[in-house]
């Protein structure tokens, strides 16, 4: 993943380097790694209040368009990170380092887009609260087909949005008040649903 640096010199991840602040070694440009499909960058820029961590994809395996390069920005103190025993660690970060790690791998509106899954819909709460432009997969995607099945309902109309409120984060995970209990939600959830695995899988 080299791209031509400002004076026409190749340099070694300049697209992960401008888009997610994180810096190849150069032998990743050269040598590569056998047998990995993924290199998980970690890095902490700075600490902010409002949000625990943002991962991006800075680079797509050619040919599939896959994510092979995945960079998580960790926003909480480092400090929380340095007491406890793993499997406290574990207990405490685990929903977030997956959470994290499924936005790199492509649970991300733009990805969606991209792939053709999702359309934009009109939305009425059972208040009479209507939302537009809200971000659903479509009938026939697996995600959708899966939704279905699993609260059981028959009608291929029914939505399977993406969340719409709060607007920071908004069309980047599942709505908390349709699939609370799943990662890819607000929250510390800690478990993938089948849902969202075939999100992936549509991908």
């Amino acid at each position: 993943y080299t791209l031509l640096g400002l004076g026409g010199e190749p340099q070694c991840g300049r697209d992960c380097a401008v888009l997610s602040g994180y810096v190849p070694n150069a032998s990743l440009c050269t040598h590569g790694l056998p047998n990995v499909d993924v290199i998980v960058a970690i890095r902490a820029p700075h600490t902010i209040d409002e949000i625990a961590a943002q991962a991006s994809t800075c680079h797509h395996e050619e040919g599939t368009g896959r994510p092979n390069v995945v960079v998580i920005s960790w926003h909480q103190p480092l400090a929380d990170l340095l007491y406890g025993t793993l499997d406290d660690l574990v207990e405490r970060w685990g929903g977030l380092v997956r959470h994290e790690l499924l936005h790199g791998l492509g649970f991300l509106l733009s990805e969606f887009r991209k792939a053709g899954l999702v359309e934009q819909r009109t939305l009425t709460d059972v208040d009479g609260h209507v939302d537009e432009g809200v971000w659903s997969f479509k009938a026939g995607t697996r995600a959708h087909t899966a939704a279905l099945q699993h609260v059981g309902c028959d009608d291929p109309s029914a939505p399977l949005p993406l969340m719409w409120e709060p607007e920071y984060g908004r069309s980047q995970h599942w709505s908390t008040r349709v699939l609370r209990d799943d990662v890819m939600s607000y929250g510390v959830q800690k478990s993938a649903s089948v849902i969202t695995l075939s999100a992936l899988a549509d991908l």
